[in-house]
């Protein structure tokens, strides 16, 4: 394993948030990072005049590592730059003979955006409560749909590499694949109220309509009964995903209105988690919002007979500021919820796994956040399946390009070709695109194990954690 030194200057306002980068790009980078007082071999803010200069230096934008204004953003070698104090150059790095000098600021640009402070301090949200995507310091630079942390990170690492220092990273990209169940019935009721007030073609409502009394006659499958679709595509390929399970405490409008402890639900969870693949709780509403909801909706989905490890909240309806300490309240173990519900695209700057940021205590929640960066309805909707399709293959390849992590989101009912024409196509053509570039597809249980290992191993439990 290797050990560098990482020496923060005495004018740096806050290192916490700094030992908590730095704990992120080691964690991707496979290295420990340890604080030493001088003669650091990164130095990050100024130098003291005792200390000898260091292989990589960094200079502190003070301003974006508190988060005190939006910052300003350029484009440095073809990707996004965020900075307020600091005026970077016209390149990313430069070479001395002994050493390598960023012109800009890293650590406290991976730090604004993976720590979400841009939401703690936003008042603005949308109806639901929500974050709203457009007020994202990456939408107007068009950079939403970029992993602009990735870039930064590998900048890093290409620096440490330079500096012969060995890196043990991974080199495979990951895909993690989902499904919220939310509609897995259509009711006749539900069919006969869309035939007059749906958005679809009149020819389509009716085919709908039709179908659904015609399995019901026939006691086949409903049309959005679609595990097993989903099931075999992925099995096909070696991969498993996870299925996320709604159990209301309280059930508002809002919420799907299924009980995960009728008959056919225990037979489904039970047949599911038999065959390898994942069940986890599909928080309500209001779960993460209000009171003690998300512990007794895990246990009530666990009295199916499962065990459950990771939450996504249901309308992607997610507080930083507290959510996590009530996932963590609930003993479980990572979140997938931090994506954006009208739009795709990398909310949190990156589609890699991390440990989210509590600025209460100023310490890293051992909670693994696994952000979303597809989902199906915000993906396909009033665009061609052509454009869908090009879509995908770009963020797939950027993930290739920089071994990021993309995680999807496929709802159950897509698979209902009436309804959805051509949308499980889109799904089926992205499983074969994963697998002939060899992403590694991992259930996000799997994956908040492995990084909790992983964070052992290298030292970083009590060095960001509480």
């Amino acid at each position: 394993m290797q050990k560098i030194r990482v020496q923060i200057g005495s004018d740096v306002p806050n290192k916490s948030r700094v030992v908590y980068v730095f704990s992120f790009i080691g964690l991707h980078s496979g290295v420990k990072f340890e604080l030493t007082e001088e003669n650091g071999d990164i130095l990050y803010g100024k130098r003291k005049d005792t200390s000898k200069e260091a292989k990589v230096i960094i200079p502190c934008d003070y301003s974006l590592l508190e988060g005190n204004s939006s910052p300003e953003t350029r484009t440095i070698e073809d990707i996004p730059v965020l900075h307020k104090d600091i005026v970077p150059g016209d390149k990313l790095l430069e070479k001395h003979e002994s050493s390598i000098r960023f012109t800009y600021d890293p650590v406290a640009i991976i730090f604004y955006l993976i720590s979400r402070i841009e939401e703690v301090k936003s008042t603005e949200t949308d109806t639901h409560g929500r974050f709203i995507s457009t007020n994202s310091v990456l939408h107007p630079s068009g950079f939403l749909n970029e992993p602009v942390v990735d870039y930064h990170l590998n900048t890093v690492k290409r620096a440490l590499k330079d500096m012969s220092f060995e890196l043990d990273d991974r080199k495979t990209p990951m895909a993690i694949l989902t499904h919220d169940v939310d509609q897995p019935i259509r009711s006749i009721k539900g069919s006969f109220r869309l035939l007059f007030e749906g958005e679809k073609d009149l020819k389509s409502r009716v085919n709908s309509l039709t179908d659904t009394i015609g399995r019901k006659i026939k006691t086949e499958d409903n049309p959005f009964w679609n595990f097993g679709s989903f099931t075999t595509a992925e099995a096909g390929y070696g991969f498993k995903s996870a299925f996320f399970f709604t159990a209301p405490y309280y059930r508002t409008k809002y919420d799907p209105k299924y009980n995960v402890n009728g008959y056919n639900f225990r037979m489904k969870i039970a047949e599911l988690t038999a065959k390898g693949f994942e069940v986890g709780l599909h928080g309500s509403y209001n779960s993460v919002i209000d009171g003690d909801k998300l512990t007794k909706e895990k246990e009530k989905l666990e009295n199916t007979g499962v065990n459950v490890y990771g939450n996504r909240s249901h309308y992607l309806r997610f507080e930083v500021a507290g959510g996590y300490r009530k996932i963590q309240s609930a003993n479980l173990k990572y979140d997938s919820s931090l994506g954006y519900s009208d739009t795709i695209g990398y909310r949190c700057g990156t589609g890699l796994p991390f440990y989210p940021y509590d600025f209460g205590t100023e310490k890293a929640i051992p909670i693994l956040e696994i952000p979303l960066i597809v989902m199906d309805g915000a993906l396909i909707p009033n665009r061609e399946i052509e454009e869908v399709n090009e879509i995908l293959d770009n963020l797939v390849d950027t993930a290739l390009r920089l071994n990021g992590a993309v995680t999807f989101l496929w709802h159950l009912r897509t698979a209902y070709d009436i309804d959805y024409p051509g949308w499980f196509d889109v799904y089926k053509r992205l499983l074969k695109k994963l697998s002939e570039n060899g992403f590694d597809v991992l259930k996000p249980s799997s994956l908040a194990e492995s990084y909790m290992n992983l964070a052992g191993e290298l030292g970083y439990h009590d060095f960001i954690f509480e």
